[in-house]
């Protein structure tokens, strides 16, 4: 079924989804990033790819939600946090989050996985694929940014509070 809408009509919900699904894949293509559609169900879809850089290969996750009109892009840190020294990551984690004005980190203590999250609302009118990759870049850029703090921090003895101000210096 195709839905015709008069010019400047606002796109429906469903528009507004469909649009943002193939924003974001136009722009995953763009950038060379090979990527698999892990979940393509009506309500919500799951992009997933690898991209190898200078901190190591990172796993993109690109989920694209109806209900909550929201682009979720997670970067997943090479790095898995043993559980000896979660608790310490954690403590990193907060103080890395504190002040960020774009998205956040989030460490599960089960596992150890550490990623970072940002989130967009999708308009009306869709997500551009400019938008993804301001998002995928924004994932990115923090995971590179705060990588030597927690490398310091776990591996080298710094404390979280001193990794951190070691970074800001």
């Amino acid at each position: 079924m195709v839905l015709k809408r008069t010019p400047g009509e606002p796109m429906s919900p469903n528009d507004a989804f469909a649009q943002s699904v193939t924003a974001a894949m136009t722009y995953l293509n763009s950038v060379g990033l090979e990527f698999e559609i892990i979940d393509d169900e009506s309500d919500e879809w799951l992009i997933l790819g690898y991209l190898e850089t200078n901190i190591g290969i990172l796993r993109i996750s690109t989920l694209i939600q109806r209900q909550s009109a929201q682009l979720i892009v997670y970067a997943y840190h090479s790095l898995v946090i043993l559980e000896p020294i979660r608790h310490k990551a954690a403590e990193l984690v907060a103080r890395a989050n504190y002040g960020l004005s774009i998205g956040n980190f989030e460490l599960d203590m089960d596992d150890g996985e550490l990623r970072f999250k940002v989130n967009c609302q999708i308009p009306p009118g869709g997500i551009s694929p400019h938008n993804v990759g301001l998002a995928l870049d924004a994932a990115l850029g923090s995971l590179a940014h705060y990588h030597t703090a927690f490398v310091r921090c776990l591996y080298d003895g710094l404390t979280p509070k001193e990794a951190i101000e070691e970074l800001d210096h």
